[in-house]
């Protein structure tokens, strides 16, 4: 379950920095056991508490939601994870390469940036 609250954490510092805050965010992870414990339905345990205060603390400032979905729902964001992507996160900071990082992984059809 780290890896999932450390994607979770890394997500919410990336929309923090680049994406406006006055919208509804809805997430979406593979990980029930997390979705439960930012639901507060069942307590983590005290390894991730160092991370889940940062992530608790980030969500404060968003209108959100956060559902469970199965991996086969989630497939473009396994494939980031298993893209390396925090690597070329932490070397773009820039949100015009980080579009163009983006658009590059997911296949998008039209045009990139």
């Amino acid at each position: 379950m780290e890896a999932e609250i450390r994607a979770l954490l890394s997500g919410l510092l990336l929309l923090q920095e680049h994406g406006p805050q006055d919208y509804e965010l809805i997430i979406e992870i593979d990980s029930k056991m997390l979705v439960d414990v930012v639901n507060q339905k069942i307590k983590a345990s005290w390894k991730f508490w160092t991370i889940l205060v940062q992530v608790f603390s980030l969500l404060r400032h968003f209108n959100f939601q956060i559902h469970h979905t199965y991996r086969e729902g989630n497939m473009v964001a396994d494939s980031l994870a298993n893209t390396g992507l925090p690597k070329l996160l932490a070397q773009t900071p820039s949100s015009s390469n980080l579009g163009f990082i983006l658009c590059q992984l997911m296949s998008i059809a039209h045009p990139c940036p």
